[in-house]
């Protein structure tokens, strides 16, 4: 009896630290910081980088090696799968099958989820510059009038903060430079209930394509 009692209290234990984990998770923000500039992009979880392109470097050309016995044996062994995914077309429609199962399950609930996405503390920042200072005055003029109609759709359509929003002009300089920054938030609750409703989904989908099966194959 007092081993099931011990037993009991660690499962209690542990499935309370579950919840609370689980609760923590619903509630916390999750928070992609992004920056786009002209040849430059990066986006990160707060401080840790997780897609960035910086401006293109040259790569050398590489130089032309003769095959190895290696890539033979990889050559061949990739023409013996593909030589069995042809023999096999019913389980490459199977796969096909499940895939666009999952696609249709998974669309809806991230749709769902796309609506509660948060733009925050969003900076648009773009620097005026032309070959000539009259070019440069009607090239402001202009993006300035777009860029209010601009954000005014996009404070109306989506959830955006603007921090900052301007243009500038430079006559020393050439070349247009822009730069928008900014936080893409989104709850837990949203990602755990789109991943709940994608599992159901695609479960309910299974069993009635399994429901409508089985009387196909008593007639048969």
């Amino acid at each position: 009896m007092i081993v099931l009692k011990v037993i009991g209290i660690i499962l209690a234990v542990f499935l309370g630290i579950v919840f609370l984990l689980i609760l923590l998770l619903a509630a916390a923000d999750w928070t992609l910081r992004f920056r786009l500039e002209n040849d430059t992009w990066s986006i990160q979880i707060g401080a840790f980088p997780i897609l960035a392109r910086v401006f293109p470097m040259k790569k050398k050309p590489k130089k032309e090696k003769p095959p190895s016995p290696k890539t033979e044996k990889r050559k061949k062994a990739a023409g013996k799968v593909k030589k069995q995914a042809e023999e096999a077309p019913e389980d490459a429609g199977g796969l096909l099958r499940t895939l666009g199962d999952l696609a249709t399950a998974f669309f809806p609930p991230a749709a769902e989820m796309m609506s509660h996405i948060r733009f925050r503390k969003v900076v648009f920042l773009a620097v005026i510059s032309e070959p000539d200072a009259a070019s440069t005055a009607i090239r402001y003029g202009k993006t300035s009038a777009e860029l209010s109609c601009s954000a005014a759709a996009a404070q109306q359509f989506f959830n955006v903060r603007f921090s900052y929003l301007g243009v500038r002009y430079d006559f020393l300089h050439t070349g247009t430079r822009i730069s928008l920054s900014g936080d893409i938030r989104l709850r837990g609750i949203h990602i755990i209930s789109m991943g709940v409703k994608t599992f159901f989904r695609y479960l309910k989908r299974v069993v009635k394509k399994s429901d409508s099966s089985e009387p196909e194959s008593n007639q048969k």
